[in-house]
């Protein structure tokens, strides 16, 4: 072959390389996905291991929530200004705005993570914790995250992030990781099947009920305080609360096998029998012998029921609660031993 045929084909063979490549259309840009809408549950992440859940509308009106809500706030006065300034700024009323309130305690962060949801509106609630946080000397900065706005909230020092998972749901933290785990589309709490299984049997019809696996630690001195009773500590645990019309509480201990849920309930009616005499000493044997223990197949549940009058009844001894004889120091008339005796004329006594 020619050294012209040679080129020839080179160049020939070049043009349609570039042609080609001319005619091919560009490759577009991937689309950018919204992130996916999370709400209650679906924006809890899969490291909680303690997880409660609260009907904001059905507490408020409870006495008993109140008042722990108002002790709480008197052992911390400024969380308590913060608190009612937030609430007046962005015109929060908890009975009408707020449908449910998840909050988690993880394996990841020591701080709780809340999940709100009701008639919340991104734009409002920014802007008035915004307004607020100001008006405080703080300030509020927002970024993007995996295409959410994270806003970080710095108070006085006191740094807590939020984000909305869907357009009625944020969520909170003290740990901006955790926000970003629970907003982020990694696996979450009915993922793990041990805490679906807890969720599934707890009472979520409850204003306020509760789920978590129970820390090894607190599970062996159960085992101490039965003497031995019951030999394998519970796994976890199920509670429920309902002030709305006076008071139930349950509590149940999930049990390793069935075995050592009947040990349990063994060792807990004799206890609870005492305790019942031992309140008699505060005038309330009546009512502590209404605590019950009750087995349902590994589930060991404790409980009490009251009615609007007794829980009345508890609060007003609660109040009326003196101090202790021990405490007292008792007074010792004229004439007994040790009592500082007073000259007749009321002046001091001459040597």
């Amino acid at each position: 072959m020619t050294r012209w045929r040679v080129s020839t084909l080179v160049a020939v063979t070049v043009v349609a390389t570039v042609a080609s490549g001319c005619n091919k259309k560009k490759q577009a840009p991937p689309e950018r996905r919204p992130p996916p809408e999370l709400s209650g549950l679906a924006a809890v992440p899969v490291s909680t291991r303690v997880l409660i859940g609260a009907d904001p509308a059905r507490l408020a009106d409870s006495e008993i929530v109140a008042r722990a809500f108002g002790d709480m706030l008197a052992r911390d006065p400024d969380l308590g200004v913060r608190t009612q300034r937030l609430a007046e700024a962005c015109a929060l009323d908890v009975r009408t705005q707020l449908a449910s309130v998840h909050v988690a305690l993880t394996t990841d962060a020591p701080e709780p993570l809340l999940v709100v949801t009701g008639r919340l509106a991104e734009a409002d609630l920014a802007k008035c914790v915004q307004t607020t946080v100001g008006a405080g000397g703080g300030q509020v900065t927002a970024h993007q995250v995996e295409g959410r706005t994270l806003y970080k909230v710095d108070d006085a020092g006191r740094v807590v992030t939020f984000g909305f998972g869907r357009a009625d749901t944020v969520v909170v933290s003290a740990s901006e990781k955790l926000v970003i785990e629970a907003l982020g589309p990694g696996p979450k709490v009915l993922d793990d099947a041990e805490m679906k299984g807890l969720i599934d049997r707890a009472d979520a019809r409850a204003p306020l009920w509760a789920v978590g696996k129970v820390d090894g630690s607190l599970g062996q001195r159960l085992t101490r305080l039965t003497g031995g009773a019951v030999t394998t500590p519970p796994k976890a645990f199920l509670a429920a609360l309902d002030p709305s019309a006076g008071l139930r509480v349950s509590l149940g201990a999930v049990m390793a096998t069935v075995d050592e849920a009947k040990a349990l309930e063994s060792h807990v009616n004799p206890t609870l029998a005492l305790v019942a005499i031992a309140a008699q000493a505060r005038g309330l044997g009546q009512l502590a012998a209404k605590i019950a223990a009750s087995r349902d197949d590994d589930v060991v549940r404790f409980g009490v029921d009251l009615t609007s009058d007794e829980v009345k009844e508890v609060l007003s001894r609660i109040d009326s609660r003196g101090p202790s004889q021990q405490d007292a120091s008792p007074g010792l008339a004229p004439g007994d031993a040790g009592a500082a005796e007073t000259p007749p004329d009321g002046g001091a006594r001459g040597d």
